[in-house]
């Protein structure tokens, strides 16, 4: 008798539930842009020569959970051959996986590269900037020190310029804020 009644209210209450539910139209929850939570994919480009300690610097700053800078490093390590062309197909893939590339302005940013008749440009740093602007990628160029020249192909770009070399002003000029 105790099952039956109970069979009863549970019907009756699956009718009314049926009822309130057919009437209930869910809130519409807006869609939230992540894009800022996502790690940015960084691609450095920087005279291995003489800037390579900024590159580990933000490495550094990635490692260390107490600083708010994350990325995904799309730089490849220390490419381990003589060819050219091998340098330049590394280097293109390395730039389209990136979301942003980080041009670090040194003291040598235009100096000479004792190949640049391969490469087709002064050095490494303006082939990989000319890529980033034919790729369409955002650039961003921190210039360490006021007084150093800008690399040949950067100029005249549309490239956020951080002057100095501290994390917050390199994530906001990434991130695009």
């Amino acid at each position: 008798m105790c099952l039956a009644v109970s069979c009863g209210v549970l019907k009756s209450y699956q009718k009314e539930y049926y009822l309130v539910m057919t009437y209930y139209k869910p809130a519409r929850i807006p869609r939230v842009s992540t894009y800022h939570l996502r790690k940015p994919k960084i691609f450095i480009s920087f005279n291995y020569t003489y800037d390579h300690g900024y590159r580990y610097l933000m490495s550094a700053w990635n490692a260390n959970p107490c600083f708010d800078f994350t990325y995904d490093d799309r730089t490849p390590h220390e490419i381990q051959t003589d060819s050219v062309s091998k340098v330049k197909a590394v280097l293109t893939t390395k730039i389209k996986e990136s979301s942003a590339v980080v041009v670090i302005i040194g003291s040598h940013a235009n100096e000479l590269h004792p190949d640049r008749y391969l490469i087709g440009y002064r050095n490494w740093q303006n082939y990989e900037i000319a890529k980033a602007k034919e790729l369409g990628k955002r650039l961003v160029a921190v210039q360490v020190n006021r007084n150093f020249h800008y690399p040949e192909e950067l100029i005249g770009v549309n490239a956020t310029r951080v002057y100095s070399f501290s994390q917050d002003s390199i994530i906001k000029a990434v991130r695009g804020f």
